[in-house]
Protein backbone atom coordinates (compact mmCIF):
# COMPACT_ATOMS: atom_id res chain seq x y z
CA UNK A 1 0.00 0.00 0.00
CA UNK A 2 1.67 3.17 -0.91
CA UNK A 3 1.23 6.28 0.91
CA UNK A 4 -1.22 7.83 -1.35
CA UNK A 5 -3.25 4.91 -0.91
CA UNK A 6 -3.09 5.51 3.03
CA UNK A 7 -4.43 9.03 2.40
CA UNK A 8 -7.43 8.00 0.66
CA UNK A 9 -7.90 5.89 3.24
CA UNK A 10 -7.64 8.60 6.24
CA UNK A 11 -8.77 11.25 4.30
CA UNK A 12 -11.54 9.20 2.70
CA UNK A 13 -12.60 7.90 5.94
CA UNK A 14 -12.60 11.47 7.57
CA UNK A 15 -14.56 12.88 4.89
CA UNK A 16 -17.50 9.63 5.40
CA UNK A 17 -17.46 10.23 8.97
CA UNK A 18 -16.57 13.65 9.40
CA UNK A 19 -19.93 14.69 7.59
CA UNK A 20 -21.76 12.05 9.64
CA UNK A 21 -20.27 12.58 13.20
CA UNK A 22 -19.98 15.96 14.70
CA UNK A 23 -22.67 18.51 14.10
CA UNK A 24 -25.46 16.31 15.24
CA UNK A 25 -24.44 16.89 19.15
CA UNK A 26 -24.30 19.98 18.87
CA UNK A 27 -26.28 21.37 16.52
CA UNK A 28 -29.10 19.38 16.68
CA UNK A 29 -28.89 18.45 20.60
CA UNK A 30 -30.10 20.15 23.59
CA UNK A 31 -27.09 20.44 25.54
CA UNK A 32 -26.84 18.57 28.57
CA UNK A 33 -25.97 19.27 32.23
CA UNK A 34 -21.71 18.74 31.52
CA UNK A 35 -21.36 21.48 29.11
CA UNK A 36 -20.24 24.67 30.09
CA UNK A 37 -20.24 26.04 26.11
CA UNK A 38 -20.40 25.21 22.34
CA UNK A 39 -19.59 26.82 19.57
CA UNK A 40 -20.02 26.58 15.74
CA UNK A 41 -17.25 28.36 13.54
CA UNK A 42 -18.73 28.55 9.94
CA UNK A 43 -16.98 30.69 7.38
CA UNK A 44 -19.05 30.19 4.49
CA UNK A 45 -16.84 27.38 3.09
CA UNK A 46 -15.80 23.92 4.17
CA UNK A 47 -14.49 24.01 7.86
CA UNK A 48 -12.39 20.78 9.51
CA UNK A 49 -11.87 21.19 13.10
CA UNK A 50 -8.60 18.30 12.96
CA UNK A 51 -6.64 19.25 16.52
CA UNK A 52 -6.77 21.17 20.05
CA UNK A 53 -4.11 22.31 21.73
CA UNK A 54 -4.35 24.19 25.43
CA UNK A 55 -2.01 26.64 27.15
CA UNK A 56 -4.03 25.72 30.31
CA UNK A 57 -6.60 28.64 29.33
CA UNK A 58 -6.78 29.33 25.65
CA UNK A 59 -7.60 27.01 23.04
CA UNK A 60 -5.83 26.74 19.80
CA UNK A 61 -8.07 24.38 16.80
CA UNK A 62 -6.20 23.46 14.05
CA UNK A 63 -8.21 22.28 10.66
CA UNK A 64 -8.79 22.58 6.97
CA UNK A 65 -10.60 24.98 4.47
CA UNK A 66 -11.90 24.08 2.00
CA UNK A 67 -13.65 26.23 -0.99
CA UNK A 68 -15.15 24.35 -3.58
CA UNK A 69 -16.85 27.27 -5.50
CA UNK A 70 -13.86 28.30 -7.63
CA UNK A 71 -12.79 27.39 -11.07
CA UNK A 72 -9.94 24.92 -8.34
CA UNK A 73 -11.01 23.62 -5.35
CA UNK A 74 -8.61 25.59 -2.79
CA UNK A 75 -7.70 23.64 0.46
CA UNK A 76 -5.79 25.17 3.36
CA UNK A 77 -5.13 25.17 6.97
CA UNK A 78 -8.05 27.09 9.22
CA UNK A 79 -6.52 28.11 12.96
CA UNK A 80 -8.99 29.40 15.48
CA UNK A 81 -8.19 30.95 19.46
CA UNK A 82 -10.45 30.79 22.43
CA UNK A 83 -10.42 32.50 25.14
CA UNK A 84 -11.75 30.03 28.35
CA UNK A 85 -14.85 31.04 28.38
CA UNK A 86 -15.73 30.45 24.36
CA UNK A 87 -15.09 33.28 23.29
CA UNK A 88 -13.28 33.68 19.36
CA UNK A 89 -10.49 35.34 19.79
CA UNK A 90 -8.88 35.37 16.34
CA UNK A 91 -8.92 33.37 13.02
CA UNK A 92 -6.12 32.85 10.60
CA UNK A 93 -5.82 30.94 7.28
CA UNK A 94 -2.39 29.42 6.35
CA UNK A 95 -1.86 28.81 2.58
CA UNK A 96 1.32 27.49 1.11
CA UNK A 97 0.65 28.17 -2.09
CA UNK A 98 -0.63 24.86 -2.73
CA UNK A 99 -3.21 22.56 -0.95
CA UNK A 100 -2.33 22.33 2.91
CA UNK A 101 -3.40 19.61 5.06
CA UNK A 102 -2.74 19.96 8.52
CA UNK A 103 -2.60 17.03 11.10
CA UNK A 104 -1.60 18.32 14.37
CA UNK A 105 -0.92 21.46 16.69
CA UNK A 106 0.43 21.91 19.79
CA UNK A 107 1.45 25.31 21.94
CA UNK A 108 4.81 25.33 23.47
CA UNK A 109 6.35 27.00 26.43
CA UNK A 110 6.21 30.74 24.99
CA UNK A 111 2.79 30.47 23.93
CA UNK A 112 4.14 30.07 20.37
CA UNK A 113 1.52 27.62 17.68
CA UNK A 114 3.50 24.31 15.93
CA UNK A 115 1.66 23.35 13.46
CA UNK A 116 2.29 19.92 11.20
CA UNK A 117 0.93 17.92 8.53
CA UNK A 118 1.72 18.15 4.46
CA UNK A 119 1.47 20.16 1.00
CA UNK A 120 1.59 19.17 -2.58
CA UNK A 121 4.69 19.24 -4.19
CA UNK A 122 5.71 21.77 -7.78
CA UNK A 123 4.67 18.94 -9.25
CA UNK A 124 1.02 17.98 -7.65
CA UNK A 125 1.77 14.33 -7.65
CA UNK A 126 4.16 13.87 -4.48
CA UNK A 127 3.56 15.84 -0.71
CA UNK A 128 6.12 17.30 1.33
CA UNK A 129 5.97 17.35 5.31
CA UNK A 130 5.01 20.69 6.10
CA UNK A 131 5.82 22.65 10.03
CA UNK A 132 4.94 25.74 10.92
CA UNK A 133 5.25 28.08 13.91
CA UNK A 134 2.94 30.85 14.85
CA UNK A 135 3.24 33.59 17.64
CA UNK A 136 0.47 34.12 20.09
CA UNK A 137 -1.42 36.05 17.38
CA UNK A 138 -1.54 33.73 14.40
CA UNK A 139 0.98 35.61 12.73
CA UNK A 140 4.07 32.83 10.70
CA UNK A 141 7.71 32.95 12.82
CA UNK A 142 8.60 30.03 10.13
CA UNK A 143 7.26 27.68 7.80
CA UNK A 144 9.44 24.75 6.72
CA UNK A 145 9.11 22.19 3.98
CA UNK A 146 10.75 18.60 4.14
CA UNK A 147 11.10 16.51 1.31
CA UNK A 148 11.87 13.01 2.69
CA UNK A 149 11.32 10.65 -0.40
CA UNK A 150 8.44 11.43 -2.80
CA UNK A 151 5.18 11.37 -0.26
CA UNK A 152 6.15 12.86 3.47
CA UNK A 153 3.32 13.29 5.76
CA UNK A 154 3.13 14.52 8.94
CA UNK A 155 0.75 12.74 11.28
CA UNK A 156 1.57 14.04 14.78
CA UNK A 157 3.80 16.21 16.76
CA UNK A 158 5.02 16.31 20.38
CA UNK A 159 7.24 19.11 21.69
CA UNK A 160 10.95 18.62 23.83
CA UNK A 161 11.29 21.06 27.06
CA UNK A 162 14.40 22.35 25.38
CA UNK A 163 11.42 23.97 22.33
CA UNK A 164 12.82 21.38 19.85
CA UNK A 165 9.61 19.30 18.07
CA UNK A 166 9.18 15.51 16.61
CA UNK A 167 7.21 14.70 14.05
CA UNK A 168 6.15 11.53 13.09
CA UNK A 169 4.25 10.46 9.84
CA UNK A 170 4.98 8.59 6.61
CA UNK A 171 6.69 8.90 3.47
CA UNK A 172 7.52 6.68 0.06
CA UNK A 173 10.69 6.52 -0.89
CA UNK A 174 10.11 6.00 -4.58
CA UNK A 175 10.53 3.73 -7.80
CA UNK A 176 13.14 1.57 -5.82
CA UNK A 177 10.93 0.81 -2.51
CA UNK A 178 8.01 -0.48 -2.65
CA UNK A 179 6.38 -0.06 0.64
CA UNK A 180 5.86 3.21 2.86
CA UNK A 181 7.72 3.73 6.13
CA UNK A 182 6.86 5.16 9.17
CA UNK A 183 9.01 9.00 9.32
CA UNK A 184 10.17 10.64 12.22
CA UNK A 185 11.73 14.43 11.69
CA UNK A 186 13.52 15.84 14.24
CA UNK A 187 13.67 19.75 14.09
CA UNK A 188 14.78 22.67 16.33
CA UNK A 189 13.02 26.00 17.68
CA UNK A 190 14.29 28.05 15.06
CA UNK A 191 13.18 25.49 12.39
CA UNK A 192 16.00 23.71 11.45
CA UNK A 193 16.34 19.93 10.61
CA UNK A 194 18.20 18.04 13.29
CA UNK A 195 17.47 14.45 11.60
CA UNK A 196 14.89 12.43 9.81
CA UNK A 197 14.90 9.08 10.08
CA UNK A 198 12.76 6.31 8.40
CA UNK A 199 11.71 3.03 9.90
CA UNK A 200 11.03 -0.01 7.85
CA UNK A 201 9.94 -3.56 9.12
CA UNK A 202 9.20 -4.49 5.71
CA UNK A 203 5.53 -3.70 5.46
CA UNK A 204 3.48 -0.74 5.01
CA UNK A 205 4.28 1.48 7.92
CA UNK A 206 3.02 4.73 9.12
CA UNK A 207 2.93 6.81 12.60
CA UNK A 208 -0.24 8.04 13.47
CA UNK A 209 0.09 10.09 16.52
CA UNK A 210 2.81 10.71 18.89
CA UNK A 211 3.28 10.79 22.82
CA UNK A 212 6.29 11.93 25.24
CA UNK A 213 6.87 10.13 28.76
CA UNK A 214 8.45 11.84 31.63
CA UNK A 215 11.92 10.38 30.76
CA UNK A 216 11.82 11.80 27.20
CA UNK A 217 11.13 8.68 25.60
CA UNK A 218 8.49 8.71 23.43
CA UNK A 219 5.56 6.27 21.71
CA UNK A 220 4.61 6.38 18.02
CA UNK A 221 1.26 4.61 16.90
CA UNK A 222 0.62 3.77 13.45
CA UNK A 223 -0.59 1.26 10.68
CA UNK A 224 0.95 -1.94 9.45
CA UNK A 225 -0.05 -4.19 6.48
CA UNK A 226 2.09 -6.91 5.01
CA UNK A 227 3.07 -6.27 1.43
CA UNK A 228 1.58 -8.45 -1.48
CA UNK A 229 5.01 -10.69 -1.68
CA UNK A 230 5.68 -10.73 1.76
CA UNK A 231 5.38 -14.51 3.48
CA UNK A 232 3.21 -12.58 5.82
CA UNK A 233 0.17 -14.41 4.86
CA UNK A 234 -2.33 -12.19 6.51
CA UNK A 235 -3.98 -9.62 4.42
CA UNK A 236 -5.17 -7.15 7.73
CA UNK A 237 -4.10 -3.97 8.58
CA UNK A 238 -2.83 -4.55 11.95
CA UNK A 239 -1.42 -1.59 15.12
CA UNK A 240 2.43 -0.66 15.07
CA UNK A 241 3.50 0.61 18.62
CA UNK A 242 7.21 1.25 18.65
CA UNK A 243 8.48 3.14 21.64
CA UNK A 244 12.16 5.36 21.01
CA UNK A 245 14.31 6.95 23.43
CA UNK A 246 15.24 10.51 23.51
CA UNK A 247 17.97 10.39 20.45
CA UNK A 248 15.47 8.00 18.70
CA UNK A 249 16.80 4.66 18.98
CA UNK A 250 14.41 1.97 19.37
CA UNK A 251 13.52 0.30 22.97
CA UNK A 252 10.67 -2.17 21.41
CA UNK A 253 8.19 -2.54 18.84
CA UNK A 254 4.55 -4.24 19.01
CA UNK A 255 2.33 -5.25 16.57
CA UNK A 256 -1.05 -5.95 17.33
CA UNK A 257 -3.50 -8.23 15.23
CA UNK A 258 -7.11 -8.58 16.47
CA UNK A 259 -7.51 -11.04 13.63
CA UNK A 260 -9.42 -7.91 12.30
CA UNK A 261 -8.82 -5.09 10.31
CA UNK A 262 -7.28 -2.82 13.10
CA UNK A 263 -6.61 0.62 12.66
CA UNK A 264 -4.85 3.05 15.13
CA UNK A 265 -6.30 6.59 15.78
CA UNK A 266 -4.24 7.89 18.86
CA UNK A 267 -1.66 7.16 22.24
CA UNK A 268 -1.36 8.76 25.40
CA UNK A 269 1.09 8.04 28.58
CA UNK A 270 -0.22 8.08 32.40
CA UNK A 271 2.27 9.57 35.06
CA UNK A 272 3.79 5.91 35.35
CA UNK A 273 4.53 5.72 31.81
CA UNK A 274 2.33 3.21 30.65
CA UNK A 275 0.65 4.01 27.15
CA UNK A 276 -2.73 3.73 25.83
CA UNK A 277 -3.42 2.52 22.50
CA UNK A 278 -7.34 3.65 20.93
CA UNK A 279 -8.03 0.90 17.92
CA UNK A 280 -10.82 0.93 15.57
CA UNK A 281 -11.17 -2.72 14.52
CA UNK A 282 -13.37 -3.64 11.71
CA UNK A 283 -15.12 -6.97 11.17
CA UNK A 284 -18.09 -8.34 10.01
CA UNK A 285 -20.41 -6.74 12.27
CA UNK A 286 -19.41 -3.03 11.62
CA UNK A 287 -16.43 -2.74 13.84
CA UNK A 288 -15.96 -0.99 17.37
CA UNK A 289 -13.09 0.36 19.76
CA UNK A 290 -10.42 -1.55 21.81
CA UNK A 291 -8.47 0.36 24.35
CA UNK A 292 -4.86 -1.69 24.95
CA UNK A 293 -2.75 -0.42 27.54
CA UNK A 294 1.12 -1.32 27.26
CA UNK A 295 3.50 -0.97 30.17
CA UNK A 296 6.72 0.81 29.88
CA UNK A 297 8.31 -2.28 28.97
CA UNK A 298 6.04 -3.11 26.39
CA UNK A 299 3.97 -5.95 27.62
CA UNK A 300 0.36 -5.85 26.96
CA UNK A 301 -1.31 -5.63 29.99
CA UNK A 302 -4.45 -4.18 28.91
CA UNK A 303 -6.74 -5.33 25.96
CA UNK A 304 -10.67 -4.29 26.18
CA UNK A 305 -13.38 -3.73 24.06
CA UNK A 306 -15.64 -0.33 24.25
CA UNK A 307 -19.41 -1.62 23.92
CA UNK A 308 -21.02 1.26 23.54
CA UNK A 309 -23.78 2.06 20.95
CA UNK A 310 -23.26 1.67 17.20
CA UNK A 311 -20.43 0.43 16.77
CA UNK A 312 -17.92 3.52 18.74
CA UNK A 313 -14.79 4.56 16.71
CA UNK A 314 -12.56 6.56 18.61
CA UNK A 315 -10.07 9.33 17.00
CA UNK A 316 -8.34 10.49 19.97
CA UNK A 317 -6.96 9.91 23.62
CA UNK A 318 -5.85 11.91 26.30
CA UNK A 319 -5.17 11.42 30.05
CA UNK A 320 -7.15 13.94 32.62
CA UNK A 321 -5.58 14.78 36.02
CA UNK A 322 -6.73 12.24 37.85
CA UNK A 323 -5.35 9.50 35.38
CA UNK A 324 -8.79 8.27 33.64
CA UNK A 325 -8.19 7.93 30.19
CA UNK A 326 -10.52 9.98 28.04
CA UNK A 327 -11.35 9.55 24.07
CA UNK A 328 -13.76 10.99 21.33
CA UNK A 329 -15.13 10.30 17.99
CA UNK A 330 -18.25 8.83 16.83
CA UNK A 331 -20.73 6.58 17.10
CA UNK A 332 -24.07 5.95 15.28
CA UNK A 333 -25.22 4.16 11.85
CA UNK A 334 -23.25 4.90 8.87
CA UNK A 335 -25.53 7.65 7.45
CA UNK A 336 -26.01 9.46 10.90
CA UNK A 337 -23.06 9.03 12.97
CA UNK A 338 -22.96 11.49 16.68
CA UNK A 339 -20.58 12.98 18.52
CA UNK A 340 -19.03 10.80 21.22
CA UNK A 341 -16.82 10.80 24.43
CA UNK A 342 -16.30 8.10 26.65
CA UNK A 343 -13.65 7.19 30.21
CA UNK A 344 -11.78 4.64 31.01
CA UNK A 345 -11.43 4.27 34.76
CA UNK A 346 -11.24 1.78 37.31
CA UNK A 347 -12.26 -0.99 34.76
CA UNK A 348 -14.93 0.30 33.36
CA UNK A 349 -15.92 2.71 30.58
CA UNK A 350 -18.31 5.55 30.81
CA UNK A 351 -19.70 8.23 28.83
CA UNK A 352 -19.37 12.15 29.16
CA UNK A 353 -20.93 12.93 25.70
CA UNK A 354 -23.99 10.19 24.87
CA UNK A 355 -25.21 9.45 21.25
CA UNK A 356 -28.25 10.40 21.00
CA UNK A 357 -29.77 8.66 17.59
CA UNK A 358 -30.82 10.50 15.29
CA UNK A 359 -31.44 13.83 14.58
CA UNK A 360 -32.12 15.88 11.34
CA UNK A 361 -29.81 13.46 9.37
CA UNK A 362 -26.79 15.47 10.89
CA UNK A 363 -23.25 13.77 11.22
CA UNK A 364 -20.70 14.41 13.47
CA UNK A 365 -16.95 13.70 14.33
CA UNK A 366 -15.20 14.48 17.02
CA UNK A 367 -11.55 14.36 15.95
CA UNK A 368 -9.52 15.66 19.33
CA UNK A 369 -9.86 16.64 22.89
CA UNK A 370 -7.68 18.41 25.41
CA UNK A 371 -7.40 18.82 29.61
CA UNK A 372 -7.39 22.00 30.40
CA UNK A 373 -5.83 23.12 33.98
CA UNK A 374 -9.42 22.51 35.72
CA UNK A 375 -9.61 19.47 34.39
CA UNK A 376 -12.24 20.14 32.16
CA UNK A 377 -12.81 18.18 28.88
CA UNK A 378 -12.43 20.30 25.36
CA UNK A 379 -13.32 18.30 22.21
CA UNK A 380 -13.04 19.82 18.51
CA UNK A 381 -13.88 18.11 15.27
CA UNK A 382 -16.19 18.21 12.36
CA UNK A 383 -20.26 18.96 12.14
CA UNK A 384 -22.10 19.14 8.51
CA UNK A 385 -25.61 20.38 9.26
CA UNK A 386 -26.25 19.43 5.54
CA UNK A 387 -25.07 22.43 3.88
CA UNK A 388 -21.02 22.33 4.51
CA UNK A 389 -18.93 21.21 7.13
CA UNK A 390 -18.29 23.30 10.33
CA UNK A 391 -15.68 23.47 13.02
CA UNK A 392 -17.40 22.29 16.45
CA UNK A 393 -15.76 22.34 19.57
CA UNK A 394 -17.26 21.83 23.16
CA UNK A 395 -16.28 22.55 26.97
CA UNK A 396 -17.73 19.97 29.14
CA UNK A 397 -17.10 19.57 33.28
CA UNK A 398 -15.16 16.31 33.17
CA UNK A 399 -17.80 14.45 34.90
CA UNK A 400 -19.07 10.16 33.62
CA UNK A 401 -22.47 9.81 35.10
CA UNK A 402 -23.47 6.81 31.88
CA UNK A 403 -21.84 3.51 32.34
CA UNK A 404 -21.18 0.69 29.94
CA UNK A 405 -20.07 -2.83 29.76
CA UNK A 406 -16.40 -4.19 28.68
CA UNK A 407 -14.94 -7.36 27.74
CA UNK A 408 -12.55 -9.46 29.94
CA UNK A 409 -8.86 -8.63 30.59
CA UNK A 410 -6.51 -10.31 28.22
Amino acid sequence: MHNRDWLKLLVGGWSIMAPALMALFLAGCRPSGNIIWQRRYDSGREDFGRSIACDGTDLIIGGSWRDTTGAEIVIDWRILKYDSRGNLLWRRIYDSGKPDWLSDIAIDRRHNIIAAGWTAAEDNDSTRLLLVKFNPEGQVIWDRQFAVGLAAQGQALVLEPSGSIIVCGSTFAGADSADDDLLIIHVSEAGDLVRADTLDFGADENGQDIARDLRGNLVIVGGQVPLPDSLDTRSTADVLVVKVSPDLKILWRRVYDSGNDDLTASVAIDSLGNSYVAVSTLDNQGGGTRLLEYSPKGELILDKQYTGQFNPACMALAVDRTGSVLGCGAAGPDEAQYFLGFRYQNNWFSEFIVPRGYRHGVNDLANSLVVDDENNIIVTGVSDPGVDPDILTLKLRNVAPHGTTTDKKR
